[in-house]
């Protein structure tokens, strides 16, 4: 009997001591797998704050960045494979190491944790994270993954350790130096939108990233050639071609670095004016610069905007009706650059108009880009108006003139030291029928104090709308 009761007495003992150790692992896991969240969101607060892109995006230009410590760079590789997101895996593989030619030189990328990088593309290509439910949420994605990236600069310090500390700025430019990468014209509906109903966005795109093509630009743009409605819905008129966006797809584009697109062309006004001022507001709700009006129109009031700034009052001014054919980027050491858009495809603009206000602008900042739609649709070569009339611009004071508009590549030519692009031709669009309408360029420009601009030109093609190449190209003399 004696013998029994203690052997009834260490069954309860064995049951409750086993509850509490399982009870004690849950605590103990639930806790640090909200420490690695808190961790990745500190990591993605730095990386945002430097680079004011997604955070993945910023994770991977950290990595990128040859001037940070290595213990940095290291913890964005942690934090890529915490975040499990494909986007980082070409820039993840570009790490492994390999061993430079030569017995005696150092292997390469030496400094990079290898263990790490092994785990994160491990996570990253899909091997199971058990504690990744816990914290990635749908806030943390809102919060971190450039989706309101307003709540990250109500944060004027970010600190990561007890001897790093990160100041919400952009990254001092102390050469006076801007880049610009600028792309043709854009297209996300028809038939774009089924492939990316059943591709991604990410697909179509991922040649960029495998190449960080769209890194280290203060501005990424393009022609963007439709409305962004709510929903992406289509509105009356309804016209041959309509063209309405989700403002979800736009807002994916920020994952590859754009951050600016003009809307002046003659799709910006296919779902009326209510998809003009939708067009506006939710580019403006995403945190995104654009400058435009609809074809004809060209209404330029002064209207400067940070662009790493979004407030009340910067969203009123983007909404306003009166000043859509003129923005001015500003960074923060100082620098602005002008952007003055318009669109002369259906609706003509008097010439005399256009030239004064390119003289009145080129006075309120460092540079001036005029970004004009216009041209013969399949054209390869500009037309003798167009002609005339970009060096008028460029007398006015223009440093560099981008066209958009014949969905194929036109002629560039240098004028007074100022390069002047009639059509960069389709970036992404439907129009399949031919292999011009399925190749672009992107032009890549550089603006020094007291120096003519410098610009590299690159050829996009594409097939189906998926970018399959990329080329830089030789300039002409």
């Amino acid at each position: 009997m004696r013998f029994g009761k203690i052997q009834k007495f260490n069954k309860k003992n064995w049951l409750f001591l086993g509850v509490s150790l399982f009870l004690l692992f849950v605590i103990i896991f639930y806790f640090s797998a909200k420490q690695i969240g808190t961790s990745v969101s500190q990591i993605c607060s730095f990386a945002q704050n430097k680079y004011r892109q997604d955070c993945v995006t910023s994770l991977i230009l950290v990595l990128d960045n040859k001037d940070l410590d290595f213990s940095l760079r290291n913890r964005a590789i942690w934090a890529l494979g915490q975040l499990g997101d494909k986007r980082s895996l070409p820039s993840l593989n570009n790490y492994i190491l390999k061993e430079a030619q030569g017995s005696e030189k150092k292997p390469l990328n030496s400094e990079i944790s290898q263990y790490e990088l092994k785990k994160a593309i491990k996570l990253v290509s899909g091997s199971p994270n058990i504690t990744a439910w816990l914290w990635r949420d749908g806030k943390f994605f809102q919060e971190y993954t450039g989706a309101k990236m307003e709540d990250l600069k109500e944060n004027s310090e970010v600190k990561l350790s007890s001897d790093v500390e990160i100041t919400n700025s952009l990254p001092q430019n102390h050469n006076k130096v801007f880049k610009l990468l600028f792309f043709g014209d854009l297209m996300l509906d028809r038939h774009v939108a089924e492939k990316i109903d059943l591709y991604s966005l990410d697909k179509l795109l991922s040649k960029l990233n495998e190449t960080n093509f769209t890194t280290g630009y203060d501005v990424v743009g393009a022609n963007l050639e439709g409305a962004v409605t709510n929903q992406g819905a289509h509105y009356r008129p309804h016209n041959l071609y309509d063209f309405a966006f989700k403002p979800e797809t736009v807002n994916s584009l920020k994952g590859y670095g754009f951050n600016f697109f003009t809307v002046a062309n003659n799709h910006l006004a296919d779902q009326g004016l209510v998809g003009v001022e939708e067009t506006y507001e939710n580019l403006s709700s995403l945190g995104l610069s654009y400058v435009g009006c609809q074809d004809g129109d060209f209404k330029v009031n002064n209207d400067k905007i940070m662009l790493d700034k979004l407030d009340t009052e910067a969203v009123r001014e983007r909404l306003a009706l009166d000043n859509c054919s003129f923005k001015i980027v500003e960074s923060d050491n100082g620098q602005s650059i002008g952007f003055l858009a318009f669109s002369i495809v259906y609706r003509s603009i008097n010439e005399n108009e256009i030239v004064k206000a390119v003289k009145d602008l080129k006075k309120e900042v460092d540079w001036l880009i005029v970004l004009p739609h216009w041209g013969i649709e399949y054209e390869s070569l500009a037309a003798k108006s167009q002609n005339r009339l970009a060096k008028k611009i460029i007398d006015s004071g223009a440093d560099a003139i981008i066209g958009s508009h014949p969905h194929v590549i036109q002629n560039y030519e240098i004028y007074k030291g100022k390069p002047i692009f009639y059509s960069l031709g389709n970036f992404i669009f439907d129009q399949y029928f031919s292999k011009e309408t399925q190749e672009g360029l992107a032009v890549a420009l550089t603006f020094k104090k007291d120096k003519q601009p410098e610009f590299e030109i690159y050829k996009i093609i594409t097939k189906g709308s998926f970018v399959e190449f990329i080329e830089k190209q030789q300039l002409i003399k």
